[in-house]
């Protein structure tokens, strides 16, 4: 009940549209069963039937429809008063389908807004969870969550408005007319509709079950499809195309089976209530028959008492389909909710602590005895870091791989906050900082740099979507890939492709470093930008970087040593610690893990030269 009164809260910014729905629907009931009622005098003139009178008990509304129909009967004979009555009858069922109309008219901004938010709402919770989040979720399952699940937690909202509006108020309708017209046959009704919704409720339990696991698999094949497509060239040259699909079959068919028994169980419910109605019709057939024969009830009240009852099954079965989406829409919605919900394990990122202060470098950066582990892991990524960035001078960070250096990185720009210690800004705590400030005063290039699918210009542009196209043009020209761009057909406007595909690595690169350049963040920080380039792409995007640190306080993660000899200061991370510190020419003449790493790559490219 918890997720479903969630589902119906969405629709508090909707109320009106909601209540103009609601008040449709109920007309829309209204013609619908007055113009049913009006079977009963059309079977009266049709077969000569004398019908009720004004002494009896019958419905007001069926006394006056009779006194009407007579009256024309008496005034204009038979035939015409069959004639006005299949009027009224046409008349009522036009205003009952407009008002049907109307109600889902009215419905169709409420449902498409309620559903807005929920995506608003998922994407907004995604941008702002912590980057673990991201490193304990698949991708494919996310993407799941914000589609599927989202279409069917669209289909109940659908199916709550009419389940507890429209239906409901068709059943009361109807059954309030079976008790006026006949109470005693009502009974037979009334005993088999709890029968009716207990097997409904204990099958909507299980598929509730089932579709939240189900939906679990189905985000699971998503991330296997996204992977194969990332990994093609892999699988590809590997040769193994069947064992990728030999699993991905694998996963395909348990889930497959998981819909299945949600099939199974949703398409019982139609035949058992109609198995249910079909137990209810016959002792009210057989009853009211017998009350026929007897004029205690006449031949029209009979039919029309079946037809209200047969028109009763329908809104009692949309109830129990309702009731099924609803429970299929509240495990999609459970799912949903676990991800606008997320908290970080252990707080690690303590955005709650942080205050509106602005902030700007006029000193340097500070870290003081800094130690850090990432959420759900008991080894520390940094232990008792301590070091300083003067403003202006070039630092480098270097050492193995996983040694800690894009932790240092990390923590700068607040995407994670330190267990301990404390990094400072000009003095300033950057804990008590809004990471949106902190981030401002940072230009990141990285290793893999990321492009949209979007037009080259506006890939520059990304963050500074205020500038002019000269500026634009400007930072490609620092970023060295000016005649690049206007090389393309289309220039500027030449579309990068999906991840940027369309385009080389080094050309992806100086448009990053493009963005950067326009972005003219007062730090740069360079995470091993040229480490996945060819030795002509490297050179070009070094030129850029070079232009792009003028200036600038700068700190390099580095990858190949020999682009960070000039550096001001190179501090050595190994296993979370920093071993050594100084210039190259002072740490390349120590015994040490940086003269070690340098003689390595030293020897590596003298065996490639070699080689070539």
């Amino acid at each position: 009940m918890k997720q479903f009164f969630r589902l119906i809260s969405y629709l508090k910014n909707y109320k009106g549209y909601v209540l103009l729905s609601i008040l449709s629907n109920i007309l829309c009931v209204f013609f619908s069963f007055f113009s049913l009622t009006l079977i009963a005098p059309f079977t009266a003139v049709l077969f000569g039937l004398q019908g009720p009178d004004s002494s009896g008990d019958t419905h007001a509304f069926l006394k006056q429809a009779y006194a009407i129909i007579r009256s024309v009967q008496t005034e204009y004979g038979s035939f015409k008063a069959l004639a006005f009555t299949a009027a009224l009858f046409f008349i009522l069922a036009i205003f009952s389908n407009l008002f049907r109309y109307l109600g889902a008219f009215f419905l169709a901004p409420a449902r498409s807004g309620a559903i807005r938010e929920i995506r608003d709402n998922f994407y907004c919770a995604l941008m702002n969870h912590p980057l673990g989040f991201f490193s304990e979720n698949k991708r494919g399952d996310m993407l799941e969550r914000a589609t599927s699940d989202i279409n069917e937690t669209e289909w109940a909202i659908m199916s709550s408005l009419y389940g507890i509006v429209k239906d409901p108020v068709n059943v009361i309708f109807f059954l309030t007319a079976l008790i006026s017209l006949n109470a005693p046959l009502v009974l037979f009704v009334l005993l088999i509709l709890p029968a009716m919704f207990y097997v409904v409720s204990r099958i909507g339990r299980k598929i509730k079950k089932y579709s939240y696991s189900g939906q679990a698999q189905l985000g699971d094949l998503m991330s296997v499809t996204e992977e194969t497509i990332d990994g093609i060239r892999v699988i590809k040259s590997f040769n193994k195309i069947d064992r990728m699909f030999g699993d991905f079959r694998k996963r395909n068919r348990s889930y497959t089976n998981r819909q299945n028994k949600i099939y199974f169980l949703r398409d019982l419910a139609s035949p058992v209530t109609e198995f249910l109605s079909v137990l209810a019709i016959l002792p009210v057939i057989l009853y009211g028959g017998i009350e026929v024969f007897q004029g205690k009830m006449s031949a029209d009240i009979m039919v029309l008492f079946l037809l209200l009852f047969i028109r009763l099954i329908s809104p009692a079965k949309a109830v129990v389909t309702a009731f099924y989406n609803i429970q299929k829409g509240c495990a999609a919605l459970e799912r949903i909710s676990e991800i606008v919900n997320y908290n970080g394990s252990d707080g690690i990122n303590g955005y709650g602590n942080s205050t509106a202060t602005d902030i700007s470098i006029d000193v340097g950066i500070t870290f003081d005895k800094v130690s850090f582990k990432y959420p759900d892991t008991d080894e520390y990524a940094l232990k008792d870091v301590s070091f300083k960035i003067e403003k202006g001078k070039t630092v480098a960070l270097v050492g193995f791989s996983g040694a800690g250096k894009t932790t240092v990185a990390d923590l700068l720009m607040r995407f994670y906050d330190a267990c301990s210690g404390e990094i400072t800004i000009d003095g300033k705590n950057i804990t008590k900082i809004e990471p949106e400030k902190v981030r401002k005063l940072f230009g990141y290039v990285s290793q893999l740099p990321f492009v949209w699918n979007d037009t080259i210009e506006n890939n520059i542009r990304f963050g500074k979507e205020d500038v002019t196209f000269q500026e634009v043009v400007e930072a490609a020209k620092k970023a060295k890939i000016d005649d690049f761009i206007t090389s393309l057909p289309d220039g500027y406007n030449t579309t990068a492709g999906d991840a940027g595909v369309r385009i080389s690595g080094g050309e992806r690169q100086r448009t990053v470093i493009a963005r950067a350049i326009l972005h003219n963040a007062p730090v740069l920080i360079l995470d091993e930008a040229t480490s996945a380039l060819d030795n002509i792409s490297e050179k070009d995007v070094q030129e850029a970087i070079s232009i792009l640190m003028k200036g600038r306080t700068s700190i390099v993660i580095a990858h190949r040593l020999s682009t960070i000899i000039d550096a001001d200061e190179i501090i050595v991370i190994d296993r979370g610690t920093i071993v050594q510190k100084g210039t190259h020419e002072e740490l390349i003449n120590r015994d040490g893990v940086y003269s070690r790493l340098f003689a390595g790559q030293a020897v590596l490219t003298c065996f490639c030269d070699t080689k070539m």
